[in-house]
């Protein structure tokens, strides 16, 4: 396939039969890719189907203004030039300097050949005034064919690849700045899901780290620096290797300590799910639990763990005051049903010892009746026999322990099966006020019923 190229190259000269020579040389049908293969190689070389044509599109200027206005305009249709050709002396407007100032002035990467048949400048003094450049070229007049063919086809050559490697590089940046944006974007994620992360495990009460797979602290949350447990002091923070600072615990922790450290091994190699402790400080005036736990925590590059530390004193105090209320809730359950297994027996008991009273008022009448026969069966005349019988019963002590102790005894009970009765019938008000949640209650009924239920207590103590 031959792939067709065109080179715009701009003349620059006073004399139109420069310009018609340029167009013999470049534009005639022999200039092809063979013609300058010629050129560069001294032989023709048979075309190949991935050969190069390079056609020479032409334009010419009698001046170096008007050179200046067709790089202009050439610009503006998006057309540059690849190539000028400015002769040195152009009277009477610019000579060749001061025109490749101008053209460089528009277009910087413009190739230019100078054409002069005069020495007016030394390659020094036209280095002085231009500056050294390897965009820039002699030609000495009288021209030769296959040197203007050569610096054509070599400058254009060169324009081209300066001009796709432009375009390679404005891409290139192009890209580098696209994936510098994904880059900032996915750093500006990233930064943004850490302050999620680090403000979400500030915001625990919990101690927490993760932890790598040798025992350094790549993360913790703020409880975890600011906060003191035995099993995380000052110094023991980001960068520090959490297993050696277990294994320098002493004291009666160190055993939890070194158990902390053996499940954080055996996790972060995978051969323990999950670790969980939970263990006590007895410093005196209180006793705080802690509970430790240990969990695998996954990312793509290793296996890390999370170890976090709580304080659980309210939770075990929650518990604690649970398991109280529930068995209150017991003892109360039972205590409704002792009422309702005592009331009928109780409330027998007190009818028979009520009956017992009244029968036993009427045998002290009875007894006192006895005595007053005594004192009367010596003036009625009773027969001996009955007479001393009565006698002798008076006298004895027995019965009047009996008569004063049989009342005593009535009452006692009576006052036992009341204080029971009022001791049960109390737990039980107790239980059904405490287990029907909200409610409006007499403060001073509940004094009264907790009173009575604690009376054995309070009553060796009060004066």
């Amino acid at each position: 396939m031959i792939q067709k190229l065109t080179c715009r190259i701009l003349i620059v000269d006073d004399n139109e039969a420069i310009h018609e020579d340029f167009r013999k040389i470049l534009k005639s049908r022999e200039t092809n890719s063979h013609a300058i293969q010629d050129a560069f190689l001294g032989d023709t070389l048979d075309a190949t189907p991935d050969s190069l044509t390079t056609d020479f599109e032409l334009e010419s200027a009698l001046q170096g203004e008007l050179g200046l206005q067709a790089l202009h305009k050439a610009q503006e249709e998006g057309r540059p030039f690849d190539l000028a050709f400015v002769n040195m002396r152009m009277p009477p407007g610019w000579d060749g300097v001061e025109t490749i100032r101008r053209l460089w002035g528009a277009d910087p990467n413009l190739e230019i050949v100078i054409c002069s048949a005069y020495s007016d400048y030394s390659w020094r003094e036209i280095t002085d005034e231009l500056g050294v450049s390897d965009r820039l070229l002699i030609l000495k007049k009288p021209f030769d064919n296959v040197e203007i063919l050569q610096i054509a086809a070599s400058l254009s050559t060169k324009r081209r690849l300066a001009r796709e490697n432009a375009e390679y590089q404005k891409k290139l940046e192009q890209k580098v700045e696209e994936k510098t944006q994904e880059l900032r974007s996915a750093m500006h994620r990233l930064q943004a899901s850490k302050q999620v992360l680090q403000s979400s495990m500030d915001s625990l009460d919990n101690q927490i780290a993760i932890l790598d797979s040798s025992g350094e602290i790549l993360f913790q949350n703020l409880n975890w620096a600011v906060g003191r447990t035995p099993l995380v002091t000052e110094g023991c923070c980001e960068g520090e290797n959490y297993l050696e600072f277990c294994s320098n615990v002493e004291g009666s922790f160190s055993e939890v300590a070194e158990n902390l450290a053996n499940a954080i091994r055996k996790v972060s190699v995978g051969t323990l799910d999950q670790y969980l402790n939970e263990y006590t400080l007895d410093n005196g005036n209180e006793t705080p639990w802690y509970m430790t736990r240990v969990v695998p925590f996954r990312d793509d590059r290793q296996q890390r763990v999370v170890v976090l530390h709580e304080n659980i004193t309210e939770h075990k105090l929650l518990q604690n005051q649970l398991s109280s209320a529930q068995r209150l809730e017991s003892i109360g359950q039972l205590t409704v049903g002792i009422e309702n297994e005592i009331n009928e027996p109780v409330q027998n008991v007190e009818r028979n010892l009520d009956s017992l009273a009244v029968q036993n008022t009427k045998l002290l009448d009875y007894i006192d009746l006895a005595f007053i026969l005594v004192s009367e069966s010596q003036e009625q005349g009773f027969a001996p026999e009955i007479t001393e019988k009565l006698s002798a019963l008076s006298q004895e002590r027995q019965l009047q322990l009996i008569r004063a102790d049989i009342p005593a005894t009535i009452r006692e009970s009576q006052d036992d099966i009341r204080q029971v009765t009022e001791a049960v019938g109390a737990m039980s008000e107790l239980y059904l006020v405490s287990s029907e949640g909200l409610q409006l209650v007499d403060l001073n009924r509940v004094l009264e019923t907790t009173k009575t239920v604690s009376a054995k207590h309070w009553k060796r103590f009060a004066t």
